[in-house]
C-alpha cells in the first residue's frame, strides 16, 4: 500500500511539471510561432527606444509576476491536495482506531461467551457506515481505504450472534480485526506521503518563484545590455561619421542606418545634412567658378571693347590710307613710266640709279605690298570684331541673333590652335534667329571646340597618319520647333567609366592646371538656363559627339 501511494505522488507531481514544459516548447517550436517571430522581430525594430525599453521591463516584471503567481498557485493547489490528504487519512485512522476498539470489544464478549451488548454492536455498524459514506463522499485517493473494502469489511461482520456457533464467528472477527489493522497501517502510510507532499509541494513553489526571480532578473540584465549596445554602439557610428566628415571634410561618408528607431532617425538625418551640406558646398564652389568665369568675361570684354575702340582706330586710319596710298602710287608709277616713254635714254646717273633701285622690280612688287597691307589691316579688322562678338559687354541680355555667327567668330578666335592640323567641315542649315544670351552661347561653343581640340591633339601620331582629325559643326532646325548644333570629333572617345561624371563640377580627366572641371558644368547649366539641352554620345576609338538643343521662341 505505501510503494502504491509512493507511486501515485510522483506520478501526480511528473505528469505536473513537464506538462508546462512540454507545451512551452510545443509552442515554441509550432511553425505558426516561427513565422510570427520573424513578424515580431520587425515590429520591434520599428519600436522607438522608449517604447522598447517600457516593454522590455514590462515583459521583465510580467515574468516575474507571473512566474511568482504561478508558483504560489501550484503550491498552494498541491499544498490542499496534501492537506486534503493528511485530513482524509487523518480522519479514516480515528474510525478505523474506534472501530478497532469496537471490535475487539465484541471479540471480547464473544470470547467470554456472552451476549454481545446491544450498543457495541449499534457501534461497529454505525462505524462501518461512517467509513463506507467517508470513502464513497471523497475523491479517490490511491492507498486510502475504498467504498469496496469497507463492503468486504461489512460482509465479513455478522451482527447477529444467534447465527452459527462460537468456532464458526470467531475467525470472521479475527479477521475482520486484522483487515482494519491493515487498514490503520495504509491510513498511516498515506498520512506519511501526505506530509512528504505538503513538503514537497512547499519545495516546488520556492523554486518556481526563484526561478521565474531568476528568469526575470537574466531578461533585465539582457535587456539593459541590449539597449546599451542598441543605443552606445550606433551612436558611437554616429560621432564617428560626423567627427571624419568635419576634419576631414570628406561628405561622402555615411552613417549605418540601423532600425527605425531614434537613433535610425538620427543616423538618417545625418547623412541628409552631410549630404545637403555636400550639395550646398558643390553648389556653393559651382557659383563661385561661375561668378570668377563671369568677372573674366565682364573684365575681358571691357578690356576689349577697349582695345577694340582703340585699334580700331589706327586700323580705320591705316586702311583709308592704304587706299589713298594706293591711287598715289598708281599716279607715281604712271608718271615715271611716261618720264621713261619720253626720255627712253636717260643720262648715266638716273640710269646708274634706275639700277641700283630695280626700278622694274619696285613698280612689280609695290602694288602687291598695298594688296597686303590691305589685307593685314583686313584682318586686324575681323580680329576686333570676333573679340567684341565674343565677349559682349550685354552678356546677361536676350537678343534675336544668328548662332553661325558665334560659331564663326569662336571658330576664328580658335583658328591659331587649328591651323591645317585639324580639318572643320561646317554643315550649316538654315537657322532662324533665335533670342538668346549671345555671350553665353558663344562661351558654350568655345568650350565644346576646345575640348575636341584637345580630343584631336591628343591622338598619337600612328593614328594621325591613319586618318585626318575633323570636327564636323552641323545645325539644323527640327520638326519640334527647335534648333540643334552638334559638334562631332573624330578623337579617341570618353572612357564609359566616367561618362556619368562628365557634366559634374569640378570633374576633369587633364592635367593639374590645365582645366578647371567647370566648362562642361557651366555649358550644361547655360543650356538649362535657356531652355535647352546639352546632351554627349560617345565611344571609344571613334570619337564624341555633342548635341545642344535650343528650343524657338512661339510665333505669336
Amino acid at each position: 500500500m505505501s510503494m502504491q501511494l509512493e507511486h501515485s505522488y510522483q506520478s501526480l507531481e511528473t505528469a505536473k511539471r513537464p506538462t508546462l514544459a512540454n507545451r512551452f516548447s510545443a509552442s515554441i517550436l509550432s511553425g505558426s510561432v516561427l513565422r510570427a517571430i520573424g513578424t515580431w522581430t520587425r515590429k520591434v525594430r520599428r519600436l522607438s527606444i522608449k517604447q522598447k525599453i517600457c516593454y522590455g521591463y514590462a515583459v521583465t516584471i510580467a515574468i516575474a509576476m507571473v512566474g511568482t503567481g504561478a508558483g504560489l498557485e501550484i503550491g498552494d493547489r498541491y499544498t490542499r491536495q496534501a492537506r486534503e490528504q493528511s485530513l482524509r487519512s487523518h480522519e479514516e485512522q480515528r474510525l478505523l482506531l474506534d472501530l478497532q476498539h469496537t471490535v475487539l470489544a465484541v471479540r471480547a464478549q464473544q470470547e467470554g461467551l456472552s451476549a454481545s451488548d446491544g450498543d457495541d454492536l449499534e457501534r461497529v455498524e454505525d462505524l462501518l457506515a461512517q467509513l463506507h459514506d467517508l470513502a464513497a463522499a471523497l475523491p479517490p485517493i490511491s492507498g486510502a481505504v475504498t467504498p469496496a473494502q469497507i463492503a468486504q469489511l461489512r460482509a465479513a461482520y455478522d451482527p447477529n450472534p444467534g447465527n452459527g456457533d462460537l468456532a464458526t464467528r470467531i475467525p470472521p472477527i479475527e479477521q475482520l480485526y486484522q483487515a482494519i489493522d491493515r487498514q490503520i497501517e495504509a491510513a498511516k502510510t498515506q498520512e506519511r506521503l501526505a506530509n512528504e507532499t505538503f513538503t514537497k509541494a512547499e519545495s516546488l513553489r520556492q523554486q518556481i518563484t526563484g526561478w521565474s526571480m531568476l528568469v526575470s532578473a537574466a531578461i533585465a540584465v539582457g535587456l539593459a545590455v541590449y539597449t546599451s549596445r542598441a543605443i552606445a554602439h550606433p551612436i558611437e557610428w554616429i560621432v564617428h561619421v560626423a567627427r571624419r566628415a568635419s576634419q576631414q571634410a570628406n561628405y561622402k561618408l555615411r552613417a549605418p542606418e540601423i532600425g527605425e528607431d531614434e537613433i535610425g532617425l538620427l543616423a538618417t538625418s545625418l547623412n541628409q545634412l552631410i549630404s545637403t551640406v555636400q550639395q550646398q558646398i558643390q553648389a556653393i564652389q559651382t557659383t563661385q567658378a561661375q561668378l570668377i568665369q563671369s568677372e573674366k568675361m565682364s573684365s575681358l570684354g571691357q578690356m576689349v571693347a577697349g582695345l577694340a575702340h582703340e585699334i580700331n582706330n589706327p586700323v580705320s586710319f591705316i586702311s583709308g590710307n592704304i587706299e589713298h596710298s594706293s591711287h598715289y602710287i598708281q599716279d607715281l608709277l604712271g608718271l615715271v613710266l611716261l618720264y621713261q616713254q619720253e626720255y627712253p635714254e636717260p643720262n648715266p646717273t638716273i640710269a646708274r640709279r634706275i639700277e641700283e633701285i630695280d626700278l622694274d622690280f619696285l613698280m612689280t612688287d609695290l602694288p602687291g605690298l598695298l594688296c597686303s597691307m590691305r589685307s593685314g589691316s583686313e584682318r586686324i579688322r575681323q580680329l576686333v570684331m570676333a573679340l567684341r562678338n565674343f565677349c559682349r559687354l550685354d552678356e546677361a541680355e536676350v537678343k534675336r541673333v544668328n548662332l553661325h555667327d558665334g560659331i564663326d567668330s569662336t571658330l576664328f578666335l580658335l583658328d591659331r590652335r587649328l591651323k591645317d592640323k585639324i580639318k572643320i567641315v561646317k554643315k550649316y542649315g538654315d537657322l532662324p534667329a533665335i533670342e538668346c544670351a549671345p555671350a553665353q552661347l558663344n562661351q558654350v561653343f568655345m568650350h565644346l571646340l576646345d575640348n575636341a581640340i584637345d580630343a584631336l591633339e591628343g591622338i598619337g601620331t600612328d593614328e594621325s597618319s591613319r586618318k585626318m582629325p575633323t570636327i564636323v559643326i552641323q545645325t539644323r532646325l527640327v520638326e519640334d520647333n527647335r534648333i540643334q548644333v552638334k559638334i562631332t570629333d573624330n578623337g579617341p572617345g570618353i572612357d564609359p567609366e566616367i561618362q556619368a561624371k562628365i557634366f559634374d563640377p569640378f570633374f576633369t580627366t587633364k592635367a593639374p592646371g590645365k582645366g578647371t572641371g567647370l566648362g562642361l558644368a557651366i555649358c550644361y547649366q547655360i543650356a538649362q538656363q535657356h531652355g535647352g539641352t546639352l546632351e554627349f554620345s560617345s565611344q571609344l576609338g571613334r570619337g564624341s559627339k555633342f548635341c545642344l538643343s535650343l528650343p524657338l521662341p512661339e510665333r505669336g
